[in-house]
């Protein structure tokens, strides 16, 4: 694969063999890279395939914005969910995820929340994402030394439910919100 920019130490934007653009993520993949560069697919831990229209590009900007630690936290939280969930998130989650977190420490430094939003009906309705969410929240302070607080839990479990729309196990969360509306 070919580089064609970095986007950061951890994203690059590259052409494969087909000539088709995708995003390369990796540990460290994007340091000192340059247009033009070869890459080795080994250091790729997940690929992002890029289509012209707004949405991913506007992913790509996105990319930029994130910090390259942030990245890294970023793919074990969609690592470690997609195994305790045992359901693979849609391709796009790990940039949500990402952005997420950088804002969940940016806001704790500023302006913490003081409240959990939803949690008794998400722990209701969701009981395995929240249960994961919990897990992760535990992870990623354990891990990376951070502080995220358990209000995060209930945001998490929204990620991770959004992150399961393309997947067939989502119609049955549908199908029991409908009927838990229902009665």
């Amino acid at each position: 694969m070919k580089v064609i920019q970095s986007l950061n130490q951890n994203a690059l934007l590259v052409s494969n063999d087909n000539k088709e653009e995708i995003v390369a993520l990796g540990r460290g993949i994007g340091f000192g890279k340059k247009k033009g560069d070869i890459i080795d697919s080994k250091g790729i831990s997940r690929i992002f395939t890029v289509q012209s229209n707004a949405n991913e590009k506007r992913i790509l900007e996105t990319l930029k914005s994130i910090d390259d630690e942030i990245f890294v936290i970023s793919d074990d939280v969609v690592d470690l969910a997609e195994k305790l969930l045992d359901k693979k998130l849609n391709e796009t989650f790990i940039f949500t995820i990402a952005k997420h977190i950088q804002f969940a420490i940016e806001r704790d430094r500023e302006n913490p929340i003081e409240y959990s939003p939803f949690e008794y009906q998400l722990r209701y309705l969701y009981p395995n994402e929240y249960r994961v969410s919990e897990e992760v929240i535990e992870f990623i302070n354990r891990k990376y030394h951070l502080n995220m607080k358990t209000q995060e839990i209930s945001f998490f479990t929204l990620h991770f439910v959004n992150g399961m729309i393309d997947s067939e196990d989502f119609n049955d969360v549908l199908k029991l919100s409908e009927l838990l509306n229902e009665i």
